[in-house]
């Protein structure tokens, strides 16, 4: 990474379980499966030497117990800032989240078909992301984010 780039990882929530009855789409949590699978990329990013600055999720529980699950094995003492908005949120309304963020090397988990749009946004790469699959990103620091056609995939996240 250049010191004038941003590193930004978006990352599908892993696997979630079925929707159990009175239970609403934002209450569902990940399967045995997904928590195995959140734990396996913790292990790679950490493997790989990634170094996050921020972990960014949805306020959603399955949203977020990707993100805890993944924080446990990177070692990651810092907060993890939910961001109700993110849920449901379009390409743009998660860009326009991400504008202010200062950090250089930041974690988004979020939801598809919007982190898959995102990337394919940034970088050009027409990609659909599975649970627990996303792409690591480098964008220029001067860039911006609605211009961002300098972006490059540096790792997918597989």
């Amino acid at each position: 990474m250049l010191v004038d780039e941003r590193h930004i990882i978006f990352l599908r929530h892993a696997q979630s379980a079925e929707k159990q009855i009175r239970q609403t789409d934002h209450e569902r949590v990940l399967s045995e499966d997904g928590r195995t699978q959140a734990t396996e990329v913790g292990l790679l990013l950490k493997k790989e030497k990634y170094n996050i600055d921020l972990i960014v999720a949805s306020s959603a529980i399955r949203t977020k117990t990707t993100a805890e699950l993944i924080a446990e094995k990177l070692d990651y003492t810092g907060r993890i800032r939910l961001i109700d908005a993110l849920y449901q949120a379009s390409v743009i309304q998660l860009l326009e989240h991400l504008i202010d963020i200062s950090e250089r090397s930041v974690l988004v988990v979020g939801h598809n078909p919007t982190i898959s749009h995102t990337v394919t946004y940034l970088t050009g790469h027409d990609v659909y992301f599975s649970p627990a699959q996303g792409a690591s990103v480098y964008l220029p620091r001067q860039a911006s984010w609605w211009e961002a056609s300098d972006a490059r995939i540096h790792h997918w996240l597989r």
